[in-house]
């Protein structure tokens, strides 16, 4: 069987590609270990599913490394996403004079999940928050204090859904 010279070409310009989309693809969650996994429902609606990870499989507070992952079980509008989190910091007192900038900077990027979706902020080497939808980079804030504040959504023992907050730090 011969083989062309436009055969092995064409293979090693294929196998390029895939090796370029292999590299830039990264799984936010590989080398971390799983601490706690919750869902939150509200009344008998299933709302979605949540996870923390860390590198040590411990939650010992927010710290790079670090990644929530919610996984949406119904339809939720990005606006209503990008609302929830405003009344959640007004409910713990976070709201500062960033706050607004940090939602306006949100809605840049959070799109409108449907059932499956997900959505996971990982923390980096500096405290920013990046943002991936269904494992895809989506966009970063690089301000550390809105990391803490918008973890502080899950993971403050001020949370909204105590019993969620627990599950996922792991008690």
């Amino acid at each position: 069987m011969k083989i062309l010279l436009k055969d092995c070409i064409c293979a090693s310009f294929l196998f390029s590609i895939l090796s370029s989309f292999a590299a830039e693809f990264k799984d936010p969650l590989q080398d971390l270990r799983l601490v706690g996994e919750a869902q939150l429902r509200v009344f008998f609606w299933r709302i979605y599913d949540s996870a923390i990870y860390t590198t040590s499989g411990s939650y010992e507070g927010v710290e790079p490394g670090l990644a929530l992952k919610i996984e949406y079980r119904r339809a939720i509008d990005g606006d209503e996403f990008i609302s929830r989190t405003g009344e959640e910091w007004e409910k713990l007192g976070l709201l500062s004079d960033e706050s607004s900038e940090w939602l306006a900077k949100l809605e840049e990027f959070l799109p409108s999940v449907i059932r499956g979706d997900v959505i996971i902020l990982k923390v980096g080497d500096n405290l920013e928050s990046v943002f991936h939808y269904n494992f895809e980079r989506i966009g970063e804030i690089k301000t550390p204090q809105f990391t803490r504040d918008f973890l502080s959504i899950w993971l403050s023992e001020e949370s909204s859904y105590p019993k969620l907050q627990q599950q996922l730090i792991g008690r």
